[in-house]
């Protein structure tokens, strides 16, 4: 005879469970997120019409809770079980269709430890072969609906439980490999960081796998592009398999699927010359720009930005150092020379108010049309974080598919929580970070940066990079900008007179700038490129060929 579950008769949690899991059919949201009704059936998802707030009415000290009015908005109950199958957990979850904005989507049970959501894969004796680790149950639940294994830990904060968890029942999963899924967003940066601080020393062969970025987290991609979700997962899942012996073979599947899906148009700088040098222009990665000050690298940096946009490709540029209004008037500067070279007007004419007006307004006008509509500052005061420019570029990548992100400048910024930290090892982990941002939102990350004083006087090369371990190694692409001093300048014997040729240069209205592709993944190191420099308007064109 079946036993039917009532109200006052629910003292435990498989009890409760197996009630809220009866009413299941008044809601359809758990088919909202992507998942059928056999997948529902099988993780004995609940429903509380009247929320969490009914479930501990209505039970015999299960839940150690006080009642509250918020507990109501708590509608989904999400259990976890342990490899004997009881329930040994309940996740309550927000109904945000009826709840205020500020509330927490989900809700620790009082008094009672958390269990994550499948962690019997962990403790039981079966071995798995692979396991996706992901921060939400709905994530979890995502990968189980397509056939593949997951475990939920609920927060990024939980990877060092989950860490002392694994250590624990070691025996149990010697074989296994491990996928860490990080939702696209600041807790899932953190989550990397967490990760690899955490997992260095593991005994299992773990990875991290990426979402698309225009997604924010496992079950977004599952309700709007379930096949590309299919796919990306059994990438994912081939690639785990291989990690212990990583034959070739294991990669040749997800090479053929990248090869469709990963072509790549390089975005072009406006400069022919640098173009070819560079193999058609930037490609998704790392390029670091470095120059001594007042050779004109950001400037440059902002007329290939005013270039890239009225190609109609968007930029986003961390300005460091200037602010919004200087860069909107170098840029109205740059554009009244190619409007007007005779009319042109500098940025001091700008700030006294002498210049054409109808130059002004044809430039501010043409201006406002074809490059600041395209163009986004993420401005700063010498206090950008890393962090930050994370985070923005995360942003603005869900609503551009491809555009470039300049960052001005490297040396200067700054990372959240570290103050201890010596220059090198802060350089070198900033350029990590934007080359992991590079690829995981397959744009080109430009990166000024200075050179170190030894390098004023002598010809650029890699080692002119301040700090330039992180980036040499790191880098896709290295760029040393330089006046052309000409060999009289290199050849001189004393630092007297070699100031001197560098002062007579510098002073120049009009300059010749030499570009040295001193690293290129992407084509072929130690091509040279030239610009003229036109420093009072900010502006570069190429160098007419002799």
């Amino acid at each position: 005879m079946t036993t039917v579950l009532t109200p006052n008769k629910l003292k435990s949690f498989n009890e409760v469970i197996e009630f809220y899991h009866q009413k299941v059919d008044e809601t359809g949201y758990y088919n909202s997120r992507g998942l059928s009704n056999e997948l529902i059936s099988k993780y004995k998802l609940g429903y509380a019409a009247n929320g969490f707030y009914e479930a501990i009415t209505i039970t015999k000290g299960v839940f150690q809770e006080t009642l509250n009015d918020w507990q109501k908005h708590y509608k989904f109950l999400l259990p976890s079980f342990n490899e004997d199958g009881d329930c040994v957990y309940i996740l309550p979850r927000l109904d945000e269709s009826d709840a205020p904005k500020d509330q927490h989507k989900t809700h620790n049970l009082k008094g009672c430890p958390t269990y994550f959501f499948n962690q019997r894969y962990i403790e039981e004796s079966t071995q798995h072969e692979v396991l996706f680790v992901v921060e939400g149950i709905f994530d979890a639940l995502s990968f189980e609906e397509i056939g593949h294994k997951a475990i939920s830990i609920n927060s990024c904060t939980n990877v060092k439980k989950f860490y002392e968890l694994l250590d624990k029942h070691q025996k149990n999963n010697n074989t296994t490999s491990f996928v860490f899924i990080p939702d696209n967003d600041s807790a899932g940066s953190k989550m990397v960081e967490q990760v690899k601080q955490t997992f260095q020393k593991s005994k299992n062969e773990w990875m991290f796998g990426f979402m698309p970025p225009e997604f924010k987290d496992v079950n977004e991609l599952l309700i709007n592009d379930r096949e590309t979700f299919v796919r990306t997962a059994e990438r994912l899942h081939l690639k785990a398999e291989n990690l212990a012996t990583d034959f070739v073979v294991g990669h040749i599947d997800s090479f053929e699927e990248s090869l469709k899906e990963d072509t790549y148009t390089p975005i072009k700088t406006g400069f022919n010359n640098l173009d070819q040098t560079l193999n058609g222009g930037f490609y998704p990665g790392l390029i670091v720009i470095g120059a001594e000050p007042g050779v004109g690298k950001t400037a440059l940096m902002n007329q290939i930005s005013i270039n890239v946009v009225k190609r109609n490709t968007p930029v986003l540029f961390a300005s460091l150092e200037m602010s919004m209004n200087e860069m909107i008037m170098r840029t109205l500067s740059n554009q009244s020379y190619a409007m007007d070279k005779r009319l042109a007007f500098t940025d001091g004419d700008l700030k006294k108010g002498s210049y054409d007006p109808f130059l002004y307004e044809s430039v501010l006008q043409e201006s406002s049309s074809n490059i600041f509509s395209k163009f986004s500052v993420i401005e700063g005061d010498f206090n950008i974080t890393i962090d930050k420019i994370e985070k923005r570029a995360m942003k603005f990548a869900k609503k551009v598919p491809q555009f470039m992100l300049v960052v001005d400048y490297l040396q200067i910024i700054q990372i959240v929580g570290v103050t201890n930290q010596s220059d090198k090892n802060k350089v070198e982990e900033v350029a990590t970070r934007l080359k992991q941002l590079s690829k995981k939102l397959q744009i080109p990350v430009v990166a000024i940066s200075s050179i170190s004083r030894s390098s004023y006087n002598v010809p650029l090369t890699l080692a002119s990079f301040k700090e330039s371990g992180g980036i040499e190694f790191g880098a896709d692409v290295c760029i040393g900008l330089s006046l052309n001093y000409g060999d009289a300048f290199y050849k001189a014997k004393t630092d007297s007179e070699k100031h001197l040729f560098r002062k007579q240069v510098q002073g120049k209205e009009v300059r010749e700038i030499r570009l040295d592709i001193l690293k290129n993944r992407n084509g072929k190191p130690n091509e040279v490129a030239s610009l003229i420099h036109i420093a009072k308007h900010h502006y570069f064109t190429e160098k007419k060929a002799a």
